[in-house]
């Protein structure tokens, strides 16, 4: 049990996740368990998705992303992100969610800009915490299923 491995009193191994390097790395939503001293061959493959006729018809407020056709315009900018794509997309929203909500994020979330954190809490300082204690993490799981849809 060393101090890089993952650990719990079903597995010890290590916690592996192949992703964009632009994306957010949510280790523990899609990441792959490999056992100590065990060598494994990860394959790779692509995935596109398309919207239907139905969601592009949406308006993107409702539809909350933007269609590549969208994305070349003045009227948005990615707020956490320099790039515009789906999951960074779900991110934010997942984020700005979050802070609308609870007014915390968990602790593995990213730094974000305070003068982000301020639109979503009254008041907030540059020295306040965001992070969530026990209870608002309790609360948050409970309902976390609502922000990863």
């Amino acid at each position: 049990r060393g101090q890089f491995n993952a650990d719990s009193n079903f597995f010890t191994g290590w916690k592996v996740l192949i992703h964009d390097p632009a994306e957010f790395p949510e280790v523990n939503k899609k990441g792959i368990f490999v056992g100590s001293g065990q060598e494994v061959s990860i394959g790779v493959s692509g995935q596109t998705s398309e919207s239907t006729p139905a969601v592009r018809a949406m308006s993107p407020k409702r539809r909350k992303c933007l269609l590549r056709s969208e994305t070349d315009t003045s009227l948005y900018n990615m707020t956490l992100f320099h790039e515009y794509k789906k999951s960074g997309c779900h991110f934010e929203n997942t984020v700005f969610g979050l802070l609308k909500q609870f007014k915390c994020l968990p602790y593995f979330m990213p730094t974000i800009p305070h003068y982000l954190i301020a639109d979503y809490i009254p008041g907030f300082q540059s020295n306040d915490s965001i992070t969530c204690d026990g209870l608002q993490m309790k609360a948050m799981a409970e309902k976390i299923a609502f922000f990863s849809a």
